[in-house]
């Protein structure tokens, strides 16, 4: 990944260092559909309430669960768990 034309090699480190490019990216990512194991795991009334991008359904506290995502993601993983604690 390019960042401001440097080559970023330790993503943890650089999403630590620019919280911005994490809530930009949570931002910018919108979800198209779903299934309604989703639904019900949300607990929202239809999937309809839940398309959006991910920052209006994901807070702000949950940053650091997306910056994880987005790491195993930049290291070509195609799965990934990521456990909330509230």
């Amino acid at each position: 990944m390019k960042a401001k034309g440097l080559a970023v090699e330790d993503f943890g480190r650089y999403f630590a260092a620019h919280p911005e490019f994490v809530a930009q990216a949570q931002a910018t990512i919108r979800i198209l559909d779903m299934n309604e194991a989703t639904v019900r795991l949300f607990g929202a009334q239809d999937k309809e309430e839940l398309l959006a991008s991910l920052d209006k359904i994901f807070p702000p506290a949950e940053r650091q669960s997306f910056s994880a995502c987005l790491i195993a993601l930049a290291q070509g993983k195609t799965r990934h768990e990521n456990a909330v604690v509230s």
